[in-house]
């Protein structure tokens, strides 16, 4: 691109040139047309005429060029608009560029969010884990409160039972004890019996 526009900066030079060459051509047609009127005046001399036929077919050819000139000096003015037609190009791509360099960034800005994004999502996955062990955490501490309750209770209903048990001994006891005054009871009946028929006996001796 800096070539293009070096090389139209050259054509713009050379179309001033141009026009400079285009005004010196006006010059030389209006010394052809006072040649002209030189002629006219000059008919009657053939040699004169002869070399004024000369220089009016030289003007034809300059005038030929001078055309030739414009011809070329327009084609210049078309390529000094294309020349601004291309740096004007050239400067919608530089800001093509940029706007293409802040997609980048803005795409790069948003892989950073979404990787982000994928973070905050894998932490919130995390959390509800967490969340979900510390409910199943408070679950199994209420179940082992509910079990060390249940274990007090069983503490209490074997110490209870202990006490039953020992009132059983107790009573297994004072009923030994009963059976053993019962059958003193009963020998003591049977002593007195037993005497009694004795006296009888000495009553009836006698």
């Amino acid at each position: 691109m800096m070539y293009l526009y070096r090389l139209l900066e050259i054509i713009c030079l050379m179309r001033y040139l141009m026009v400079y060459l285009y005004r010196l051509m006006e010059i030389i047609c209006l010394m052809r047309y006072l040649i002209m009127y030189l002629y006219r005046l000059l008919e009657s001399i053939c040699l004169m005429r002869y070399l004024m036929m000369y220089l009016y077919r030289s003007l034809e050819i300059i005038c030929l060029m001078r055309d030739l000139m414009v011809y070329l000096y327009r084609r210049l003015e078309i390529i000094c608009l294309m020349r601004d037609l291309m740096v004007y190009l050239y400067r919608r791509l530089e800001i093509i560029c940029l706007m293409r360099d802040l997609m980048v960034y803005l795409y790069r800005s948003l892989e950073i969010i979404c990787l982000m994004r994928d973070l905050m999502v894998y932490l919130y996955r995390r959390l509800e884990i967490i969340c979900l062990m510390r409910d199943l955490m408070v679950y199994l501490y209420r179940l082992l409160e509910i079990i060390c309750l249940i274990r007090y209770l069983m503490m209490y209903l074997y110490r209870s039972l202990e006490i039953i048990c020992l009132m059983r001994d107790l009573m297994v006891y004072r009923y030994r004890r009963l059976e053993i005054i019962c059958l003193m009871r009963d020998l003591m009946v049977y002593l007195y019996r037993l005497l009694e028929m004795i006296c009888l006996i000495r009553y009836l001796m006698m």
